[in-house]
């Protein structure tokens, strides 16, 4: 059984609270706050919260609700009074009054899930709030939260208080500076867990929050950082860039490698590097002295580092708060302007040699060296310096979870000797996931396939979830184009015809969930559907017959031995001109299997240079022996 306080809050409360700021005397807090010329910062603006707070207690409502941990969903008060009266009427033997408690509790339980439906169905209304409709979800799938338990002899929020705060070095340098509020510094550490079987403090992530006003302030903050950044700074850093992404960095090292590879006797070894609590071993000091030579101002740097020193922090897990540490060593996850601040840190951090580069997406780093006749000297070396960079910046190299991948297509491939780190060597692996990304020595994409077909697969149970809910199509089709779809989508870009296929073998198990998804390019069917419907229709009139807008092709793949692989069929439009009603196919993929065959299929666009209205298809690419034939419009 559990007990929740909550507060109830609603439209009117926040209109009360706007009504109470108004009337408010603001300068009251700063005149009390002042002595002569001085204002005592941490005063006024703990008074100001302090205020704000009283506000928002003075027109909202507590109250403890009891849950049991059996308890439907759906259980209101009334329903539970009534189950009290049919109980009461059945210990006294009273037919007639149990019966008509039965059919209130009866009508009671319907309203009540109707109410629970309407409820559900209005955390799906605004598809910008991706809040509630994962409240929905969790509430329609009975999502259970489990949180840590302080069972240890030390209490666990001062354990993992002291073990975040084990970086720590006093800083006894004191300039002239502006002074962040120390209440706005104020930092609470959730920890989150890393993996589901916690076994060791390490295993806990530290998430800090800090006070709303001060994330608004560094938001501004970084703002102006950002504008007096050159733009050229650090090429290689793909985070917190303008028009750069993970998809940029995972693009640029496959290009490295696979450019590199179509040279004699070359291949590339990868080490894919992890720090051991980067954001928590920056020294302030050091990076102050960088962001002065970037041409930061010194009030600006000042104040950032301010904002790192001198920090409270504490640890709260449920109810159990940890006592307060204050720090003056790194920047704490969950800021605004942590991130950022970890790139400025690491911009000066490039390779020396033409034949390295240094992909970098915030902390993860990856050092891709472009070997050609055995000789890794300039790879080596570079690992070398790049560890010695990594000691004078303070940052940490985890040997045990850095790794190592070789790409090597050479037909006489030698044996590879690991890299040696800090007397430990790191581990060659055959695959790893970087940026989200499985890549595997091989460069295929076959692992990643079946990861995003797993995670596709997963996340039908939630689609299926919806549907049994009877939830209305457009938010079946908002949900899937939002979830499923769109990791289908982004994994095409990158995929190969048989990935592919394996994706829209997983895409096609929602055919069977919500049957009437609509999709912004027209209809998607099979090509077995095809042949049934559009090869041998009824046709109106006014449209071209079927047998002249296709053509169907057999190709019979054979492998060098000169063995058959097995048949299969390709669907070729030819050159004909078409009806405005018609529907043009933009491309198709053989395949060994006509089931699998694919053609997405949408309207003419009216930008195609063509007289309005009509269209013409013709096939501009077969690639040898038909493995793979691409239509597009002429």
């Amino acid at each position: 059984m559990d007990y929740i306080e909550c507060e109830n809050e609603s439209q009117k409360t926040s209109v009360e609270v706007q009504d109470c700021f108004e009337c408010t005397d603001w300068d009251m807090f700063r005149e009390a706050a002042t002595n002569g010329e001085f204002i005592n910062l941490e005063e006024y603006t703990s008074t100001v919260t302090s205020y704000i707070g009283k506000c928002i207690d003075d027109v909202t409502t507590s109250k403890t609700i009891t849950i049991c941990s059996n308890q439907k969903p759906w259980m209101t008060a009334k329903v539970r009074a009534l189950l009290k009266t049919r109980d009461s009427a059945f210990r006294a033997g009273d037919k007639t009054a149990l019966k008509t408690a039965r059919a209130k509790l009866s009508r009671a339980i319907r309203e009540a899930k109707h109410a629970h439906a309407k409820r559900i169905h209005g955390h799906f209304q605004d598809s910008g709030d991706t809040r509630r409709m994962w409240q929905g979800i969790q509430a329609i799938t009975n999502y259970k939260t489990t949180s840590p338990a302080c069972d240890r002899d030390a209490p666990l929020p001062d354990a993992l208080n002291d073990f975040y705060a084990r970086f720590e070095v006093q800083n006894n340098v004191v300039a002239r500076k502006t002074i962040p509020p120390p209440s706005d510094q104020t930092t609470t550490i959730f920890p989150v867990p890393k993996k589901s079987t916690v076994s060791c403090l390490n295993d806990y992530r530290p998430v800090a929050l800090t006070p709303i006003m001060m994330k608004c302030f560094e938001r501004l903050v970084m703002r102006h950082i950002k504008t007096q950044l050159p733009p050229s700074l650090d090429p290689m850093q793909f985070a917190y860039r303008p028009n750069r992404s993970t998809d940029d960095a995972i693009s640029t090292t496959l290009h490295l490698a696979l450019t590199h590879l179509k040279n004699k006797d070359s291949y590339v070894r990868m080490l894919f590097i992890d720090f051991s609590s980067a954001f928590n071993t920056i020294i302030p000091q050091h990076l102050i002295e960088k962001l002065r030579l970037l041409g930061l101002n010194t009030s600006l740097c000042n104040w950032i580092l301010d904002f790192l020193t001198e920090r409270p922090q504490s640890v709260r897990i449920g109810n159990s708060i940890s006592s307060t540490t204050t720090l003056s060593t790194g920047a704490p996850q969950g800021c605004v302007l942590s991130p950022l601040l970890f790139t400025l840190l690491t911009h000066d951090c490039a390779p020396t040699h033409s034949l390295n580069h240094i992909i970098k997406f915030a902390d993860d780093t990856t050092v891709v060296g472009l070997i050609s006749k055995n000789d890794e000297s300039a790879y080596r070396e570079e690992v070398q310096r790049l560890t010695a960079w990594c000691g004078a910046n303070n940052l940490s190299l985890n040997v045990d979870k850095t790794k190592e991948m070789v790409v090597d297509f050479r037909r006489a491939q030698s044996d590879h000797s690991p890299l040696i780190i800090d007397g430990s060597s790191v581990e060659i692996v055959k695959s790893t996931k970087f940026l989200g990304v499985h890549l595997a020595d091989d460069l295929t994409w076959s692992l990643n396939t079946s990861s995003i077909t797993k995670k596709a697969q997963q996340r039908l149970y939630f689609l299926r979830r919806l549907r049994k809910a009877h939830l209305p199509p457009p938010i079946l089709t908002m949900f899937y184009r939002g979830t499923i779809e769109s990791i289908d989508e982004d994994d095409k870009d990158e995929e190969t015809t048989s990935a592919v296929t394996e994706l829209d073998n997983a895409g096609r198990s929602t055919e069977y969930i919500p049957r009437d998804l609509p999709t912004d390019e027209g209809p998607s069917t099979s090509a077995h559907n095809l042949s049934r419907t559009w090869l041998n229709p009824p046709v109106p009139d006014h449209a071209i017959q079927p047998a002249e807008f296709f053509s169907v092709y057999h190709m019979d793949r054979t492998l060098d031995s000169g063995k058959s692989r097995g048949g299969g069929v390709c669907l070729v439009v030819n050159n004909h001109w078409c009806d405005s009603t018609s529907i043009v196919p933009l491309s198709c993929s053989c395949t060994p299997n006509l089931e699998l065959l694919t053609i997405k299929c949408r309207p003419l666009p009216s930008t195609s240079g063509i007289q309005l209205g009509h269209s013409q298809c013709r096939l501009y690419s077969t690639s040898s022996g038909h493995r793979h034939c691409s239509i597009g419009l002429t």
